[in-house]
């Protein structure tokens, strides 16, 4: 069956390394006294660097095929936490299901998320999706933790804050989060295993919808 775009390439895949991380977009200028100033030129984007476990040859082969479809940085694709699927305190991601956004603090970096079930632990360092209206996904970690009462969770604090296309009401997932990305061109490639196995390595940033 042929692929549509953007998909999922990630679930379906064991990966040794998966990581993550918020890409600031910042400068740096002196006064003319010497005190050092820092200037957010935009807002941060998310920066994917993955490789898969040793794969069989034909295995690895049929990943990288789905890779190459996306045509280099011309289609876009959706990735999930691999490290970080569901809550670091959750035993397993039954029964979380989905939740929505039912507040967002004055500076954008603080969530409040209800529809979840009560005693569930959010801790620092999980991450959460929201669909934006346009269709897209805003992807974000809790920078603190909080514990799930009569539905909701307490104001969390969150980074990057979020932007202005997420408004209540929006669906929050906190299983499987995905992120829509690119690929960064020529980072591609297999990496031989040995034994007949191969990797399938890529980076890739975060587009915004």
């Amino acid at each position: 069956m042929a692929l549509t775009f953007p998909s999922d390439l990630t679930t379906a895949h064991k990966w040794r390394r998966a990581r993550l991380r918020p890409m600031l977009r910042q400068e740096l200028s002196r006064t003319r006294g010497g005190a050092l100033l820092a200037a957010d030129l935009g807002h941060a984007l998310w920066t994917a660097d993955f490789e898969s476990q040793g794969l069989p040859e034909l295995e690895a082969g049929e990943l990288m095929a789905d890779f190459d479809a996306l045509g280099g940085s011309l289609r876009n694709f959706l990735a999930h936490p691999a490290h970080r699927r569901f809550p670091a305190a959750a035993a397993s991601s039954a029964g979380i299901g989905t939740g929505s956004i039912a507040s967002i603090g004055g500076n954008r970096d603080t969530v409040t998320i209800s529809g979840l079930p009560n005693g569930l632990v959010v801790s620092k360092g999980d991450m959460c999706s929201v669909t934006t209206a346009a269709g897209g996904y805003e992807f974000f970690e809790f920078t603190e933790g909080g514990t799930v009462s009569v539905g909701s969770t307490p104001s969390l604090g969150i980074n990057p804050p979020l932007r202005a296309s997420v408004t209540t009401g929006r669906s929050a997932e906190l299983v499987d989060p995905l992120i829509e990305l690119k690929l960064e061109p020529g980072t591609l490639q297999f990496v031989e295993i040995g034994l007949g196995k191969r990797a399938v390595a890529w980076r890739a940033i975060q587009v915004i919808t």
